[in-house]
């Protein structure tokens, strides 16, 4: 596989998503998503008398974020399945599937390098969460605030 080929496959894909405006609904609604359940696990943690089981007792600061993790990677999964969903679709409407068929690249590099680009513009926006989250937690625990 030629990565070149791959990097300008993927940048294409990122260009090409980030016109959807699916894509930004997505986004919108995904971080809105973890940002209930970030508040959600705060309240938990919190309050005076949390319930005891196993998973309140883990979700101490330390670990909040990364046993939130699975749940935010469950859903930029489900994102990327979304954007990817339709991928020839958009080339037959857009008339550019003559032109993907006629690049030199394989049909692997082409899969690959597309996914590629999804994954990097949801990766983006997930890691610009966890940089806020992240950012407040410090910043909370600086202040000595919950």
């Amino acid at each position: 596989m030629n990565l070149h080929t791959l990097w300008t496959l993927a940048v294409a894909e990122m260009r090409s998503c980030r016109r959807l405006a699916r894509t930004w609904v997505f986004i919108a609604i995904a971080i809105l998503v973890c940002v209930l359940w970030y508040v959600g696990t705060l309240d938990m943690t919190s309050s005076p008398n949390p319930p005891v089981d196993w998973f309140h007792e883990q979700m101490n600061p330390r670990y909040r974020i990364a046993l939130m993790m699975n749940m935010f990677v469950a859903i930029f999964s489900f994102g990327i399945i979304f954007l990817a969903f339709d991928i020839r679709a958009r080339d037959v409407q857009n008339r550019m599937s003559d032109v993907v068929d006629s690049l030199p690249a394989t049909n692997i590099e082409i899969i690959v390098g597309r996914l590629f680009g999804i994954l990097l513009l949801l990766l983006i926006s997930c890691t610009l969460f966890l940089a806020a989250v992240a950012v407040y937690e410090v910043t909370s625990q600086l202040l000595g605030s919950r």
